[in-house]
């Protein structure tokens, strides 16, 4: 009998080792992502669906018609943002899930952290003839030529200001502009909402 018992408790602590070497244990770390110009990622959001992070850090306030879409969206979904093009929305952008295929209006309320990896800002800025070097917190130099109708909009950014890259993609614009890109400068969005702009070899 009690050579049965030790048998038992043998195989129950082998089972037990077994099934605990084999969990993945837990890694805080996000995971790393080359991401395509114009596309953010989804870093977190508010339980309600009423605020969204990006991996930078910048916050945007959702509409309340679209928090129940947002609250289905994963964290890590690629996301753009564009322009909202109807003038009298209660939004100034359009955020969209590129995973889903739906899209949600948006405001943009907090900019990105200063010196976060993944936040742009501007390294060289020439207010004359519109081209913006960016750089982000990894040393990384981008370069943008903005729409000539546009030029006018940068006088008051200044190096340092923080910036994000969106989409230039509602149904209107390849009407008005060959700019496939928007630059959001949060520090300036009382004075211009987003610039056009297309990125360019440095």
């Amino acid at each position: 009998m009690m050579k049965r018992f030790f048998q038992i408790c043998l195989v129950l602590l082998s089972v037990t080792t077994f099934c605990v070497a084999d969990v993945t244990p837990y890694s805080p770390v996000q995971e790393h992502f080359i991401l395509p110009q114009g596309t953010q990622l989804l870093a977190a959001k508010g339980i309600d669906g009423s605020l969204i992070e990006l991996q930078d850090g910048a916050q945007f306030e959702i509409v309340d018609a679209d928090r129940e879409e947002v609250m289905e969206w994963k964290t890590n979904s690629p996301l753009t943002i564009s322009a909202n093009p109807y003038w009298f929305s209660s939004s100034d952008f359009f955020i969209t899930n590129r995973h889903t295929g739906t899209y949600v209006g948006a405001n943009y309320t907090a900019g990105p952290v200063m010196d976060h990896h993944f936040t742009n800002r501007i390294f060289h800025i020439d207010p004359y003839e519109g081209e913006i070097i960016l750089i982000d917190g990894r040393g990384n130099q981008t370069c943008w030529k903005l729409d000539p109708h546009d030029i006018m909009h940068i006088q008051r950014w200044e190096k340092g200001d923080t910036v994000i890259i969106g989409v230039y993609d509602n149904w209107y614009s390849r009407f008005v502009s060959s700019s496939k890109f928007i630059i959001v400068s949060y520090e300036n969005l009382d004075f211009v909402k987003f610039v056009r702009a297309n990125n360019v070899p440095l």
